[in-house]
């Protein structure tokens, strides 16, 4: 054997011990395909040459080796159910899986089953999803990265009747079957100009789907169509029909980006009485061409729940933080004023949005969005900020309500408390637009000894000055 054979042989011997207690465990079969590869996949000496080849052979609970090749190996592979697909990174180099064929799995890198595994890989330049499940029960995605994924543009075959179409992207999940339940992980990756979107997590029809991401970057990206972009998203929770439900956590990780005019880097979104729970912990939303992280209850009821806490959100062109409900016509009109959508935003500091066409940036709002000329559904918002920091926006700081002069006025309740915070944002701190909202804002640091003053008040649309509480006053302190 030449020692450069040899060499290659140890590597491969020390990534398998590596893997011991996966392959131990397992009691299965075990395959090998690096491009170029002549053999038929049995042991790491004579790996198959391609995915296909390795996919036709293996069974359910197999393990897939990957070994680094001169080139990607092209033409993506659908996992089977049980089954770990693992890269064994050898010499520095990662191995590369592509897929140029839309034909060919769908277009998609990896297609994932019941229970999967996908772990050391580099996953680039698919026709559609980098990574995409339907149904799939659960998977654990780890230290992978997916670079330019749906380089077309694709759509799947589901849609939201308010968000539309949902888009192949970088990792996409979808349950679309009643009772479906799906569990994923994705830990210690990467996905880097994605088109449309970066991360999804979609349940449709009763069928349930729990995300959690961590330790990841979701980074770039162009949204579709590319000249008038409606879809263009960093990470994204979408529940629609009853009994449907998503939750999905993000922790230390970072999400930015999104930058089309349509540019969402964090979306949570509820409708036709459906659930939708997002977690943001410790965390960097940053740099959208609209909102940071935004919850959105619609097709009414409909329940959506966004938790930020110990994180940053900074750079939004229009609202770092935005809850809403949409004026649809209602899924169920005897409960359609059951719809809430609660945001709640802990230890974090909010920052720095910017102008959006014209229209008023915040860091935080409460506000309803029209997408109909009809009258507004009223629900409930509710909006709680602890020990947080808010500064450098150019109009408001903290926006309650909207006014929008060709539609009645919006009748929903506004629950809102801010408690021991710094609110620095000039020229207005608080914005009020909505004579149902109460604003508890007791011991909050107002940048100044006299605290909040009345020129740092805007009320909008009837609105009083006795709907808020800004007594007691704290000294800032160091966020």
């Amino acid at each position: 054997m030449s020692r450069i054979r040899l060499f290659q042989s140890l590597g491969v011997a020390l990534a398998l011990s590596l893997l011991t207690p996966v392959v131990a465990s397992a009691r299965t079969n075990t395959w090998y395909v690096r491009h170029g590869g002549t053999g038929n996949g049995s042991n790491p000496l004579r790996p198959t040459g391609s995915l296909a080849d390795a996919q036709s052979r293996s069974g359910p609970s197999d393990i897939i080796f990957v070994l680094p090749g001169s080139a990607p190996l092209d033409g993506g592979i659908t996992l089977q159910d049980g089954q770990t697909l693992v890269g064994l990174g050898i010499g520095g180099h990662t191995p590369v899986i592509s897929n140029s064929n839309p034909s060919s799995n769908g277009g998609n890198g990896v297609v994932l089953a019941n229970d999967v595994r996908v772990w050391n890989l580099v996953i680039q330049d698919t026709a559609r999803s980098g990574i995409y499940g339907l149904d799939s029960t659960g998977s654990d995605i780890r230290n992978v990265d997916v670079k330019r994924a749906n380089f077309t543009g694709s759509l799947t075959p589901y849609s939201s009747l308010v968000i539309g179409p949902v888009p192949h992207g970088g990792i996409i999940l979808v349950s679309a079957t009643p009772g479906a339940s799906g569990e994923h992980r994705i830990s210690f990756c990467k996905v880097t100009d994605a088109v449309a979107m970066s991360v999804g997590a979609f349940a449709f029809y009763g069928a349930s789907t729990e995300l959690e991401v961590r330790h990841s970057l979701l980074s770039g990206g162009i949204g579709i169509p590319p000249d008038s972009p409606m879809i263009d998203v960093g990470l994204a929770g979408v529940a629609e029909f009853p009994g449907s439900r998503v939750e999905v956590t993000l922790t230390h990780s970072t999400v930015e980006k999104r930058l089309t005019y349509n540019g969402r880097n964090v979306l949570a979104y509820a409708g036709a009485d459906a659930d939708t729970e997002l977690s943001v912990i410790g965390s960097t939303v940053s740099e959208s061409g609209q909102d940071g992280v935004i919850g959105i209850a619609a097709l009414h009821p409909a329940r959506v729940s966004v938790d930020i806490r110990s994180s940053l959100v900074e750079r939004s062109a229009q609202l770092n933080v935005e809850g809403t409900l949409i004026n649809t016509p209602p899924f169920d009109p005897s409960r359609a004023d059951q719809s809430i959508v609660s945001v709640s935003v802990r230890d974090s500091t909010i920052r720095a949005p910017g102008e959006y066409e014209g229209l008023e940036s915040a860091n935080v709002g409460m506000v309803p969005s029209v997408f109909v000329p009809a009258p507004f559904t009223n629900g409930t918002y509710a909006l709680s900020i602890e020990n947080s920091l808010l500064e450098d926006s150019s109009s408001t700081g903290v926006r309650i309500g909207g006014n929008f002069a060709a539609l009645p006025p919006d009748e929903s309740v506004y629950d809102v408390e801010l408690s021991r915070n710094i609110l620095l944002d000039e020229p207005i701190a608080i914005t009020i637009a909505a004579t149902g909202a109460y604003i508890d804002a007791r011991r909050n640091c107002w940048g100044t000894p006299e605290g909040l003053t009345p020129d740092r008040l805007e009320l909008i649309g009837g609105a009083t000055s006795d709907q808020i509480d800004a007594s007691r006053p704290i000294r800032c302190r160091a966020h």
